[in-house]
Parts: C-alpha cells; structure tokens; sequence
C-alpha cells in the first residue's frame, strides 16, 4: 500500500506542475478550447488522485478489522 501513497502523491504533484504549466507557460500558445480541455484534464488526474488515496485509506481501514 505504501506503493500506492507513493503514486497517489507523484499524481498529485504531477497535476500542480502541469496545471501551473498550463497557467503560466501555455496561455497565449493554445486557443482558449484547448487550454480549457488541458486544465480539464489536469483537475480529473488531481480527482483520481485522491479516489487513490480514499481507496488506500479504506483498504487500511478493512484489513485491520478482518
């Protein structure tokens, strides 16, 4: 499980980057479509990333009490 944290954390600071990066360095290179669908996406990895990590925390949580 701490495997999985460890993804769940990496997602989570891949997200900030790319969003800062879509932010800062890529307003004005892409039409204002395609920069909405960059953050789109960047906001569903930071959900997935705490699903993960709702998943860890439950998993963690049951195996102590079986």
């Amino acid at each position: 499980m701490q495997y999985m944290l460890a993804v769940a954390a990496l997602f989570g600071g891949l997200s900030v980057a790319l969003g800062a990066f879509a932010s800062h360095g890529l307003r004005g290179k892409l039409s204002e479509p395609m920069l909405n669908a960059f953050q789109t996406g960047v906001q569903y990895q930071l959900y997935h990333r705490l699903a993960l990590i709702l998943v860890v925390l439950l998993y963690r949580q049951f195996a102590q009490s079986a």
